[in-house]
């Protein structure tokens, strides 16, 4: 047989984990046999792999979200701009700058300049605002505010929100 590289993905959903240090093994069919750590703290998931043979964790840090984080995007149209401005300038009301460590949160990523970057896959405009903030109102009020945006704004353009907590707006 000939080897073949290739790259296989795939996701364990290991439920809420206790903070603690718990053995981890990546076992593919006793022919990829590969032995480590996942310490869950406070602040973090790291993962610690005494081995990697054929495997490579692309992260080995993934930092928690911060509670009361909201990020999210507005795509619109290019004659739309004030509109997803005055999304943005609505939303500043509701939250604070959100100032984390930089780090790989899963979700999004913050640089060394507290900029976050996050992949957007289903823009449908060719304009985008991205935007992550700390939420200082109730979730109740960020939902209103996103729904009397979006019924008055229905084709021009689209966003999604979301929220520590895992809610998706």
């Amino acid at each position: 047989c000939d080897s073949l590289l290739s790259t296989v993905s795939d996701t364990l959903d290991l439920g809420k984990l206790e903070v603690g240090t718990y053995n981890l093994q990546i076992n593919l069919k006793d022919a990829v046999l590969n032995n480590g750590s996942l310490t869950v703290d406070d602040a973090s998931y790291a993962f610690k792999m005494s081995s990697e043979n054929g495997i490579s964790l692309p992260v080995k840090t993934i930092l928690r979200v911060p509670a009361k984080t909201v990020w999210g995007y507005i795509d619109y149209a290019d004659n739309m701009e004030n509109v997803a401005n005055n999304f943005i300038d609505s939303l500043r009301i509701l939250t604070s700058p959100a100032y984390n460590p930089a780090g790989d949160y899963h979700y999004f990523k913050i640089d060394a300049t507290n900029q976050a970057d996050f992949t957007i896959l289903d823009a449908k405009h060719t304009a985008l605002k991205k935007f992550l903030f700390n939420l200082e109102k109730d979730e109740t009020v960020l939902k209103t505010l996103i729904d009397r945006f979006r019924a008055a704004n229905k084709s021009a353009v689209n966003m999604k929100v979301y929220t520590y907590d895992g809610a998706i707006f």
